[in-house]
């Protein structure tokens, strides 16, 4: 039996029937569900993107997520087919149904600046753990390039190095990645910790590592 869109008229025999409705008006209904403006939070320092799992760097995937985040359509999958941050504006398209139907459309991206943890914790001087290195020179500057990079590497960062005598004191702000250096290096150094407050009725301690070298 030949069906006719209620919209447009078509029928069965020119389009593919999703309910009442034919592909081309179903889509333009679906298109109007999607917002012409959709919000786009970023790191006013570090110009990451605040996607579902935190901040990441801007790429397709991420603001797919953070315009997900922002808006869903039943049985729709979002992609980002490219984006223009400094125009602010993006091309997105949904895959809906299962694939069975997909459409695109233009958005405008209403950028809005925050403040990354990394980078409020970067300005703030925060830091975890304070790694005491000491040994001769030639040594001392090998360890403390190795320790930097590793850091680096694994999300933290480096708070500030101090040069003392016979090494460095180098604070860090993370103590899991600190640890997982001296894992990855099987190093033992000493360790002790310092109390420097408190949250939520809960003591929070420093770690302080002293790794002599020989």
């Amino acid at each position: 039996m030949v069906k006719y869109c209620p919209i447009c008229n078509r029928s069965s025999d020119e389009a593919r029937f999703f309910g009442e409705f034919c592909e081309f008006c179903t889509i333009d209904m679906m298109k109007k569900k999607v917002p012409d403006f959709i919000k786009l939070y970023t790191c006013r320092f570090c110009g990451r993107v605040k996607a579902s799992s935190g901040y990441e760097e801007p790429s397709k995937k991420s603001i797919a997520e953070a315009i997900s985040h922002q808006f869903k359509l039943d049985d729709c999958v979002i992609q980002v087919e490219d984006y223009d941050l400094e125009r602010k504006r993006a091309t997105i398209a949904l895959h809906c149904l299962n694939g069975e139907l997909s459409f695109e459309k233009r958005i405008k991206l209403k950028v809005e600046h925050q403040t990354c943890q990394l980078c409020y914790r970067k300005r703030s001087g925060y830091y975890e753990a304070i790694v005491q290195i000491r040994g001769d020179n030639m040594q001392v500057s090998k360890a403390l390039e190795k320790l930097e990079h590793y850091i680096d590497r694994h999300g933290a960062f480096t708070a500030k190095v101090e040069r003392v005598k016979h090494g460095v004191d180098l604070y860090a702000s993370d103590k899991l990645v600190v640890n997982g250096f001296f894992s990855y290096y099987r190093l033992k150094p000493k360790k002790s910790y310092e109390l420097y407050g408190l949250k939520r009725g809960k003591k929070i301690y420093r770690n302080i590592y002293a790794l002599i070298l020989e």
